[in-house]
């Protein structure tokens, strides 16, 4: 999937800023880390190998993915309870149920398999691999969340403290949950990165 977005940006004419959510915010950081992009927003990342996942819930969410080894070679549906339960926890149940018919899609089961066995890969073996020293990476912010359950605020915060070296951000947003891309109040969000990249990135 990485591979698939790097040369789809590689064939444009300029360097893009690029920005993902979850599993997505975690390629930003792998196609920054390969040199791509001319910054990049990572919004509620998934942690990258090396960023050791120690709080409960988001173990929690996807433990019933991993419990089935079948599901690393097909697609996994996102149950409505489990949506309510990890995604949208401040909606109302008639919001949550509009939601989840409206947007929720099956997501491959191996990236959830990747993610989890990344502490036993080899870093040159992982795909979720990020050298944190680079030094010619271009600028990265990464945005949490205080009510997101599946990658807390604190999972955000300790892997931009991995980082070293280069232009590297954080910004948390107290009252985001995970579906903070859709939730009420989301302007506010895309206000602040808005600014950042405009102080970032030359015109």
């Amino acid at each position: 999937m990485v591979d698939h977005y790097a040369e789809a940006i590689a064939a444009l004419p300029e360097p893009p800023v690029l920005v993902g959510h979850s599993f997505g915010g975690l390629f930003v950081q792998v196609l920054l880390d390969r040199g791509l992009g001319a910054a990049g927003v990572a919004v509620h990342s998934a942690a990258p190998r090396g960023v050791p996942v120690t709080q409960p819930s988001p173990v929690r969410a996807v433990a019933g993915i991993l419990a089935r080894p079948a599901n690393r070679s097909r697609a996994v549906p996102l149950p409505l309870p489990r949506f309510r339960r990890d995604f949208a926890h401040t909606l109302s149940q008639e919001q949550a149920v509009a939601a989840h018919e409206r947007y929720v899609t099956p997501e491959t089961g191996r990236i959830f398999f990747e993610s989890a066995l990344a502490p036993l890969t080899s870093r040159r073996r992982s795909p979720f691999t990020v050298d944190f020293a680079k030094a010619d990476r271009a600028p990265l912010l990464l945005v949490g969340g205080g009510l997101d359950r599946i990658v807390p605020a604190s999972l955000n915060r300790a892997n931009h403290r991995r980082y070293r070296s280069g232009t590297v951000d954080y910004a948390k947003f107290a009252e985001r949950t995970h579906w903070t891309i859709a939730q009420d109040g989301w302007e506010d969000v895309a206000a602040h990165i808005t600014g950042w990249i405009e102080r970032h990135v030359r015109p």
